[in-house]
Formats: C-alpha cells, sequence, structure tokens
C-alpha cells in the first residue's frame, strides 16, 4: 500500500482525538484513505507498545514475525520510535596467538626489506633520470622509505601490545 502523503496531517488530527469522518472533512480527502492511515497508525502503536528490545543476535524479519506484523513496521519504529539503528551483524576473522605471530614475523621481514632496498630503488631512480640524481631527489625517496618503514614500525609495537 503507498502512503498518504497526507498521513501526517491524519496522524496530528487523530492524535488530537478527531475521528475519520472529521479529519476527511477537514482535508478533504476520502474517508477510506483517513481510515487505511488511521488503522496503520493503530496497528503501529499497538506495534510499538509491545515489547522491542535490544538484541543484536535477532534480525528485523524474525522480530517482525514474532511481533506479527510487517518487517517496514519494526523497521520503523527501531529508527523512528527508539532512534536506534539497524545493521548485520558481521563475523570477523579470529586471530590465535599463533597467526598473531605470523603477522608479527611477516612485520618484521617487511620492515627489514623496505630498510635494505633503498639503495636499490635509488639506483634505479637514478638509472631513469640518465645517471643523474640530486639531493633533494634522494632525499625524498629516502624519507618516503623511512615513513613506510616507520608505519610498519608503528604496526608491529600495536601488535606487541595487544
Amino acid at each position: 500500500m503507498k502512503s498518504s502523503p497526507h498521513r501526517p496531517s491524519i496522524e496530528l488530527l487523530f492524535k488530537r482525538g478527531l475521528g475519520s469522518a472529521e479529519i476527511a472533512r477537514r482535508l478533504q480527502i476520502s474517508s477510506s484513505t483517513v481510515r487505511n492511515v488511521v488503522a496503520a497508525i493503530k496497528k503501529r502503536g499497538d506495534a510499538s507498545e509491545k515489547r522491542i528490545i535490544r538484541n543484536d543476535g535477532l534480525s528485523l524479519n524474525r522480530m517482525a514475525s514474532q511481533l506479527g506484523i510487517a518487517r517496514s513496521t519494526v523497521q520503523s519504529i527501531v529508527k523512528n520510535d527508539l532512534k536506534l539503528k539497524s545493521y548485520k551483524l558481521r563475523r570477523g576473522q579470529y586471530l590465535s596467538d599463533k597467526s598473531k605471530a605470523m603477522r608479527l614475523e611477516k612485520c618484521r621481514k617487511l620492515l627489514q626489506h623496505f630498510q635494505h632496498m633503498i639503495e636499490p630503488v635509488l639506483e634505479v631512480v637514478k638509472e631513469c633520470n640518465g645517471y643523474q640524481l640530486d639531493e633533494e631527489t634522494r632525499q625524498a625517496w629516502t624519507v618516503l622509505y623511512q615513513v613506510i618503514a616507520n608505519l610498519i614500525e608503528v604496526f608491529r609495537c600495536r601488535k606487541l601490545n595487544e
């Protein structure tokens, strides 16, 4: 069922205590539209009065089937009334002590690799520039590799502290 553009007005007047016929007359719309919107509002009100608690393991689909209402209604209640955000629970990779040690060892090897690679890289840069390498270019490449090595060291230290 498509939502009525008059829904907010109907909801406001309904909450003020006006009947369906009076709302239809004031808004100059059909009474069946008003009755349908009021029925949806009542249904939603009943659902929101039921206890919807935060349960990370319970999907909105399952919650809706347990309450006997539409998924979109539960989603609307969770978002608008309870001010919560729904999300899909994702599973991540479990890191055992063995896998952490392996990652740490790989980081160490990568760090050594970067530290020993600066001279060969500078030689290639020199070749590409006609065997001319000014001090500024040499310094820039050296700093780049030092930054990369320092980043690897930071991540290695983080893993040691975990």
